[in-house]
């Protein structure tokens, strides 16, 4: 069983953490932290750090201070999250472009029979422009799905597309 620890000072600073517990047994996760904190601090280590701040041991303490050996006899393990930068989201945030899922055209090689125009090189797709009323993307062979692209290009600029690349 993975528990995420979310530590928030008063300042607003904020740390997080993960704890590993073993066979996924349902355990109050603080408790067991408490109790190996506890034993950590019967050591000569953990009494002399509990000494030197004051009487005091936090969570912060508790992720930079506390052997893994002492979390193990406990029956879990710390998983460190080092990340440089921590977002909170909303859960509920959709994560699709308002306009639907879309394909990147890139390196696009245009037909101007010679013509000097400003084109672009990369163009966004997106898939309902490509698809029949009822068709899902994901139904269309690639082939039909690179002439549409095509298509739906020139529709667009007015020029005739020889090649490019796409991505989802």
């Amino acid at each position: 069983m993975l528990v995420n620890i979310m530590a928030t000072d008063h300042e607003g600073c904020s740390f997080s953490f993960l704890l590993d517990f073993e066979g996924g047994v349902e355990i109050c996760a603080e408790e067991a932290v408490k109790e190996a904190v506890n034993e950590f601090l019967c050591t000569d280590k953990g009494l002399k750090i509990y000494v030197e701040n004051n009487r005091h041991f936090n969570w912060g303490d508790f992720l930079n201070d506390i052997p893994q050996e002492i979390c193990e006899h406990f029956g879990f393990r710390i998983i460190r999250n080092d990340a440089d930068q921590n977002i909170v989201v909303d859960a509920n945030e959709s994560l699709v472009d308002p306009e639907g899922p879309y394909f990147t055209v890139s390196k696009i090689a245009w037909d101007t029979d010679g013509e000097d125009v400003d084109l672009p090189d990369v163009m966004t797709v997106y898939h309902k422009e490509l698809l029949n009323e009822g068709e899902a993307i994901g139904c269309v062979d690639i082939e039909e799905l690179k002439d549409r692209i095509a298509d739906h290009i020139s529709d667009k600029t007015g020029f005739c597309v020889e090649g490019f690349d796409i991505w989802p």
